[in-house]
């Protein structure tokens, strides 16, 4: 019987090898890096069109002079 240490040994050695999971990893993070600036940039946008419509209603409420 092997000892513990020999089994986990050849088993790090059979992860480090094995490629099956690579091209998920790479789609994921070419999707991550497109992704994420689009939703930055989309919060960020609403975030200024919030704010346009908040003062725009504000002046809307001003009194005729």
């Amino acid at each position: 019987m092997k000892n513990r240490s020999s089994i986990l040994a050849a088993y790090f050695k059979r992860l480090l090898h094995d490629e099956s999971g690579a091209s998920t990893l790479e789609w994921t993070l070419i999707v991550g890096t497109i992704i994420l600036p689009f939703y930055a940039m989309i919060h960020f946008s609403l975030d200024i069109l919030v704010a346009y419509y908040q003062v725009s209603m504000d002046l809307v409420g001003l009194p005729f002079p």
